[in-house]
Parts: C-alpha cells; sequence; structure tokens
C-alpha cells in the first residue's frame, strides 16, 4: 500500500454556517458528513490540492490567504491536512453540488443537535472542531499535529 496525503477543508461563512459533504465513498464513510477534499495529485503541494478540491467538488474558487492549514493527522499509510476557511458573501453563494456527492449547509450552532451530528464519524468532529476554533481564534501561527498511536 502505497502512502497517501489528502486536503479536507471546512468553510464557513460570516454567520458560522459551514458546508459539508454527504459521502458515499469510501465504504466506512458512506452515508455520513465531511469536509470537502480529497487526495493529492502527483507534484501538487496540499494548499494547492484543498483549492482543486473545493472547485471541483463545491464550485468556490479559494484564494490561498483564505486557507489556514490548522491541524495536520499523521496515520503510517497516509495524512490528512485540515483547513479552515472563512468565505465571503460572494463566495458562500456560489457554493454547489458538483458531483455525486452532495454539498449541504449546516449551522455550526445546530450541528450537534437534531441528530446532525451523528452523521459525522469521530475524526470529523475533532477536524470540523479544530477549524471552527482555528477561525474563531484568528492566531493563523496555530496548528496541532497529531500523531495517535496504532
Amino acid at each position: 500500500m502505497s502512502f497517501k496525503t489528502y486536503s479536507l477543508v471546512f468553510m464557513f461563512d460570516e454567520r458560522d454556517n459551514v458546508a459539508l459533504i454527504h459521502k458515499n465513498r469510501p465504504d466506512n464513510l458512506a452515508g455520513k458528513l465531511n469536509g470537502i477534499g480529497g487526495k493529492a495529485e502527483p507534484g501538487e503541494s496540499m494548499l494547492e490540492t484543498a483549492i482543486r478540491e473545493v472547485r471541483e467538488e463545491a464550485a468556490v474558487e479559494l484564494n490561498e490567504r483564505q486557507l489556514h492549514c490548522c491541524l495536520t493527522f499523521e496515520r503510517p499509510n497516509y495524512t490528512i491536512h485540515v483547513w479552515s476557511a472563512r468565505l465571503t458573501p460572494e463566495q458562500w453563494g456560489d457554493i454547489k453540488t458538483m458531483t455525486d456527492e452532495q454539498v449541504v449547509i449546516v449551522p455550526y450552532s445546530e450541528l450537534f443537535y437534531n441528530g446532525v451530528g451523528l452523521k459525522l464519524d469521530w475524526h470529523s468532529v475533532v477536524f470540523l472542531q479544530a477549524a471552527y476554533k482555528d477561525l474563531r481564534r484568528g492566531d493563523p501561527a496555530s496548528h496541532i499535529r497529531w500523531s495517535p498511536t496504532p
């Protein structure tokens, strides 16, 4: 099995709504909500991966100044770089589903009520909370490196 790297983006508007994607695959995420992202292509930086994946899956053009890598999750065979992004009202209005995985908008304040949070796996909960806290804190120097033992 080859080593893979992924970027995962949690996009928020000025009212702290978050754009999530309803996953159809892989099997362990099917039926769950997650950030928008995917696997890096050869020669692509993680920042480039984040920008490309958001464009391909949600039709939003991000610029690198909007993205902050707030968490790196390391495992023996893959790494996930988690990004937070605050969108402009114009960008927020551009969000639309571009693939067979539907983009949904959820108020962060209601995410863990009314059963919505049940559609998040535990990794997504940790990743989403890190991204939200990153935006609320506003500290671009903050970054968490998480390498849980197997």
